[in-house]
Protein backbone atom coordinates (compact mmCIF):
# COMPACT_ATOMS: atom_id res chain seq x y z
CA UNK A 1 0.00 0.00 0.00
CA UNK A 2 1.23 3.49 -1.08
CA UNK A 3 0.55 6.91 1.02
CA UNK A 4 1.07 9.98 -0.34
CA UNK A 5 4.49 11.50 1.71
CA UNK A 6 2.48 14.23 3.66
CA UNK A 7 0.30 12.05 5.09
CA UNK A 8 0.82 11.37 8.87
CA UNK A 9 -0.32 7.95 10.48
CA UNK A 10 -0.52 6.85 14.31
CA UNK A 11 0.06 3.60 15.13
CA UNK A 12 -0.52 2.30 18.59
CA UNK A 13 -0.11 -1.42 20.23
CA UNK A 14 -3.50 -2.94 21.39
CA UNK A 15 -3.85 -2.76 24.92
CA UNK A 16 -6.39 -5.65 24.96
CA UNK A 17 -3.71 -8.24 23.34
CA UNK A 18 -1.34 -10.47 25.40
CA UNK A 19 2.34 -10.96 23.93
CA UNK A 20 0.68 -13.99 21.66
CA UNK A 21 -1.88 -11.82 20.20
CA UNK A 22 -4.57 -13.41 22.01
CA UNK A 23 -7.27 -11.67 23.37
CA UNK A 24 -7.53 -9.78 27.00
CA UNK A 25 -10.89 -8.55 28.34
CA UNK A 26 -11.52 -4.83 28.47
CA UNK A 27 -15.03 -3.46 29.05
CA UNK A 28 -15.88 0.27 29.42
CA UNK A 29 -16.95 1.42 33.05
CA UNK A 30 -20.69 1.94 32.01
CA UNK A 31 -20.64 -2.42 30.86
CA UNK A 32 -18.74 -3.12 34.20
CA UNK A 33 -21.42 -0.92 36.12
CA UNK A 34 -23.78 -3.19 34.51
CA UNK A 35 -25.49 -0.06 33.02
CA UNK A 36 -27.79 -0.71 30.38
CA UNK A 37 -27.25 -0.62 26.46
CA UNK A 38 -28.86 2.77 26.13
CA UNK A 39 -26.06 5.63 25.09
CA UNK A 40 -27.46 8.32 27.15
CA UNK A 41 -26.88 5.98 30.21
CA UNK A 42 -23.77 5.87 30.36
CA UNK A 43 -24.26 9.70 31.44
CA UNK A 44 -27.20 9.14 33.83
CA UNK A 45 -26.30 7.80 37.66
CA UNK A 46 -22.89 7.88 37.73
CA UNK A 47 -20.92 10.47 38.67
CA UNK A 48 -16.87 11.04 38.80
CA UNK A 49 -16.74 10.58 42.78
CA UNK A 50 -18.59 7.34 41.91
CA UNK A 51 -16.28 6.36 39.78
CA UNK A 52 -13.44 7.17 41.95
CA UNK A 53 -15.16 5.04 44.73
CA UNK A 54 -15.26 1.90 41.82
CA UNK A 55 -11.85 2.02 41.21
CA UNK A 56 -10.65 2.23 44.92
CA UNK A 57 -12.73 -1.25 45.30
CA UNK A 58 -11.24 -2.76 42.59
CA UNK A 59 -7.98 -1.31 41.82
CA UNK A 60 -4.90 -1.06 43.44
CA UNK A 61 -3.12 2.14 44.86
CA UNK A 62 -1.57 2.91 41.16
CA UNK A 63 -4.86 2.98 39.92
CA UNK A 64 -6.30 5.24 42.29
CA UNK A 65 -3.79 8.00 41.52
CA UNK A 66 -3.84 7.36 38.11
CA UNK A 67 -7.50 7.82 37.99
CA UNK A 68 -6.75 11.54 39.87
CA UNK A 69 -4.40 12.02 37.28
CA UNK A 70 -6.68 11.63 34.98
CA UNK A 71 -9.73 13.29 35.88
CA UNK A 72 -7.32 16.76 36.87
CA UNK A 73 -6.44 16.28 33.14
CA UNK A 74 -10.22 16.15 31.97
CA UNK A 75 -10.92 19.13 33.74
CA UNK A 76 -7.61 21.16 32.55
CA UNK A 77 -8.40 19.84 28.57
CA UNK A 78 -12.14 20.76 28.66
CA UNK A 79 -13.27 17.49 28.23
CA UNK A 80 -16.98 17.50 28.44
CA UNK A 81 -17.11 13.82 27.04
CA UNK A 82 -15.10 11.79 30.07
CA UNK A 83 -18.84 10.03 30.10
CA UNK A 84 -18.63 5.99 31.74
CA UNK A 85 -18.33 4.64 28.23
CA UNK A 86 -15.23 6.64 27.52
CA UNK A 87 -13.39 5.00 31.11
CA UNK A 88 -12.48 1.69 30.28
CA UNK A 89 -10.68 -1.18 32.51
CA UNK A 90 -8.87 -3.97 31.39
CA UNK A 91 -7.92 -7.26 32.64
CA UNK A 92 -3.85 -8.28 31.62
CA UNK A 93 -3.54 -11.26 33.95
CA UNK A 94 -6.85 -12.44 33.36
CA UNK A 95 -8.03 -11.72 36.88
CA UNK A 96 -7.00 -8.28 38.44
CA UNK A 97 -8.86 -5.01 37.12
CA UNK A 98 -6.60 -2.12 35.89
CA UNK A 99 -7.39 1.33 34.04
CA UNK A 100 -7.23 0.74 30.34
CA UNK A 101 -5.13 3.54 28.62
CA UNK A 102 -6.74 6.83 27.88
CA UNK A 103 -8.95 7.14 24.71
CA UNK A 104 -11.36 9.77 23.82
CA UNK A 105 -9.46 12.19 24.87
CA UNK A 106 -11.19 15.79 23.17
CA UNK A 107 -11.87 19.22 24.29
CA UNK A 108 -15.27 19.45 23.90
CA UNK A 109 -15.87 23.17 25.20
CA UNK A 110 -15.98 24.74 21.73
CA UNK A 111 -19.23 22.39 21.32
CA UNK A 112 -22.76 23.16 22.24
CA UNK A 113 -22.74 19.08 23.76
CA UNK A 114 -19.31 20.04 25.60
CA UNK A 115 -20.24 23.08 27.52
CA UNK A 116 -20.55 21.01 30.77
CA UNK A 117 -19.12 17.91 31.88
CA UNK A 118 -20.70 14.72 31.02
CA UNK A 119 -20.87 13.39 34.75
CA UNK A 120 -21.46 15.46 37.60
CA UNK A 121 -18.42 15.65 40.40
CA UNK A 122 -20.49 14.72 43.16
CA UNK A 123 -23.97 14.55 44.12
CA UNK A 124 -24.09 18.02 45.33
CA UNK A 125 -22.45 19.45 42.35
CA UNK A 126 -24.12 20.47 39.30
CA UNK A 127 -22.64 19.53 35.75
CA UNK A 128 -21.36 23.14 35.00
CA UNK A 129 -18.12 23.56 34.28
CA UNK A 130 -18.50 26.56 36.61
CA UNK A 131 -19.25 24.47 39.33
CA UNK A 132 -15.27 23.00 38.99
CA UNK A 133 -13.04 23.82 42.03
CA UNK A 134 -10.47 22.67 43.59
CA UNK A 135 -12.73 21.80 46.65
CA UNK A 136 -15.35 19.72 44.58
CA UNK A 137 -12.17 17.75 42.49
CA UNK A 138 -10.56 16.86 45.74
CA UNK A 139 -14.11 15.68 46.96
CA UNK A 140 -14.73 13.70 44.13
CA UNK A 141 -11.06 12.24 44.28
CA UNK A 142 -11.74 11.57 48.05
CA UNK A 143 -13.47 8.34 47.41
CA UNK A 144 -10.07 6.76 45.66
CA UNK A 145 -8.90 6.44 48.85
CA UNK A 146 -5.65 8.11 48.23
CA UNK A 147 -4.75 10.54 50.93
CA UNK A 148 -5.43 13.89 51.55
CA UNK A 149 -1.47 15.15 50.59
CA UNK A 150 -1.06 12.42 47.82
CA UNK A 151 -4.00 14.08 46.03
CA UNK A 152 -3.03 17.31 47.27
CA UNK A 153 0.70 17.02 45.26
CA UNK A 154 -0.81 15.05 42.34
CA UNK A 155 -3.16 17.66 41.47
CA UNK A 156 -0.75 20.66 42.04
CA UNK A 157 1.54 18.48 39.88
CA UNK A 158 -1.02 17.38 37.12
CA UNK A 159 -2.05 21.17 37.19
CA UNK A 160 1.22 22.62 36.25
CA UNK A 161 2.46 19.65 34.15
CA UNK A 162 -0.71 19.63 32.20
CA UNK A 163 -0.99 23.62 31.67
CA UNK A 164 2.64 23.68 30.19
CA UNK A 165 2.33 20.92 27.88
CA UNK A 166 -0.86 22.04 26.49
CA UNK A 167 0.17 25.61 26.41
CA UNK A 168 3.67 24.44 24.44
CA UNK A 169 1.34 22.02 22.19
CA UNK A 170 -0.93 25.19 21.62
CA UNK A 171 1.70 27.14 20.79
CA UNK A 172 3.06 24.49 18.36
CA UNK A 173 -0.65 23.97 16.26
CA UNK A 174 -0.74 25.21 12.48
CA UNK A 175 -3.71 27.19 12.49
CA UNK A 176 -4.85 30.73 12.10
CA UNK A 177 -3.77 32.76 15.11
CA UNK A 178 -7.44 33.92 15.46
CA UNK A 179 -8.57 30.09 15.62
CA UNK A 180 -11.97 30.33 17.84
CA UNK A 181 -11.38 26.50 18.91
CA UNK A 182 -7.57 27.82 20.12
CA UNK A 183 -8.92 30.65 21.64
CA UNK A 184 -11.42 28.74 23.53
CA UNK A 185 -9.42 26.25 24.58
CA UNK A 186 -6.70 28.81 26.48
CA UNK A 187 -9.21 30.48 27.70
CA UNK A 188 -10.35 27.13 29.45
CA UNK A 189 -7.36 26.42 30.20
CA UNK A 190 -6.53 29.09 32.42
CA UNK A 191 -9.65 29.66 33.77
CA UNK A 192 -9.58 26.13 34.86
CA UNK A 193 -6.08 26.32 36.20
CA UNK A 194 -7.16 29.26 38.31
CA UNK A 195 -10.33 27.73 39.34
CA UNK A 196 -8.25 24.61 40.81
CA UNK A 197 -6.54 27.52 42.72
CA UNK A 198 -2.89 27.11 41.26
Amino acid sequence: MSLPDDMLLLATRRFDRDEEGGAVHAEDLAQALGLRADPNAAYRGVTYAGIARFVSTLMDADDHVEFARRLVFMVLSGNGDAHAKNWGIFYPDGIHARLSPAYDLVFTRSYVRGSELALKMGRAADRSWGSVTRASLLSALAGTGVGAAVLQDTLGTMVETATARLGDALARVEAPPDSSTLQALRTHLEVMRVALGT
